[in-house]
């Protein structure tokens, strides 16, 4: 049999063992796919999932999507039936586990192709699901997504020890900030409010405008304000393309012309950045920063002014007693 007829026949076993639920999503289960992909023992193929999982995570996607543990039942003889735990996989679950399957198994190249091509026409079929929405529909998938993507993003970065909101921001930025500066021309940045994608999550969002033909040399940031009278956003007070308004006024039209600084508007140089180690969250220079003294220092002259107070009092009761003739 030639290798091409080899890979066909694979290929049809995959496609023999995908099952389908109630609502009509795809599904493999591990334990038969550890049979077909040549594992002696189910044990064997339980750290290739296990890798598979951390693999899924990685990549920004939530394992508990595609992996899912499960009860299976199996008959043991003469009519008897037991649970043994299983793992349902979703297609793209498959996918990574046969690229951390072992190679030199003859089933896995064979699967690394199949679930790859399968995977990839999934994509592709969802792109024109995507085209099908209506412009309401496609934000509302857009945002869910971005909310979604944050979301991995912030546990990520909680993982790796990142805490404050500074040193998330050059997490989030590490890797391809410098790639970034150097090959397109970051013109602006417009710096979203939190709330803007509550109650899915709080984190800080920044708008990207850049265009091809770098580097850049020059990032002007706008700092987007609350609506008056606004604290945060939320589902009954979202954010509103007419909020916009001020930004298309400033904007200085297709060339950018015009622009100049003001208490939303700052422009800092590729080089500031390059020193700030491609940090890309600077602050507004233009906002008054309240410096409401050391904490400490602050209650001990409290402390300070209260025993005034209490001494006072004191000495104050002592002279009424004594006008008083010592008369409580």
């Amino acid at each position: 049999m030639t290798e091409k007829n080899i890979a066909k026949k694979h290929h049809a076993t995959f496609e023999r063992m995908c099952r389908f639920d109630e609502n009509g999503n795809e599904f493999w289960q591990a334990r038969q796919l550890a049979k077909v992909l040549d594992y002696s023992e189910y044990w064997h193929f339980l750290p290739v999932i296990d890798r598979a999982r951390e693999a899924c995570r990685n990549s920004g996607r939530s394992p508990e999507d595609h992996f899912e543990d499960i009860l299976a039942m199996v008959e043991i003889g003469s009519g008897a039936r037991r649970e043994i735990p299983d793992v349902r996989l979703s297609r793209y679950a498959c996918y990574i586990i046969v690229q951390n399957a072992d190679p030199d198994k003859p089933f896995i190249a064979n699967g690394q192709t199949y679930f790859a091509i399968q995977t990839r026409r999934q994509e592709l079929a969802d792109d024109e699901k995507f085209t099908l929405l209506n412009e309401n529909e496609k934000r509302l998938a857009i945002r869910n997504k971005l909310a979604q993507h944050n979301k991995y993003l912030a546990a990520a970065a909680k993982g790796a020890g990142v805490e404050t909101s500074l040193d998330y921001a050059i997490f989030q930025d590490h890797g391809y900030k410098r790639e970034l500066l150097a090959e397109f021309n970051l013109h602006t940045i417009v710096r979203l409010p939190k709330g803007v994608f509550s109650p899915y999550t709080g984190i800080n969002t920044n708008l990207l405008f850049l265009e091809k033909g770098g580097p850049t040399r020059d990032v002007w940031f706008f700092e987007h304000p609350y609506p008056e009278g606004y604290k945060s956003y939320s589902r009954s007070k979202p954010l509103t393309i007419a909020e916009f308004d001020r930004e298309k006024k400033w904007w200085g039209g297709a060339k950018r012309k015009g622009r100049k600084s003001n208490e939303y508007a700052w422009k800092v140089s590729a080089d500031e950045i390059a020193a700030r180690n491609y940090n890309l969250d600077c602050k507004n220079p233009h906002q008054v920063k309240v410096d409401n003294g050391d904490p400490e220092k602050l209650m001990r002259e409290y402390e300070e002014i209260t025993r005034q107070l209490q001494a006072a009092q004191a000495a104050l009761k002592q002279e009424l007693m004594a006008a008083l003739g010592g008369r409580q």
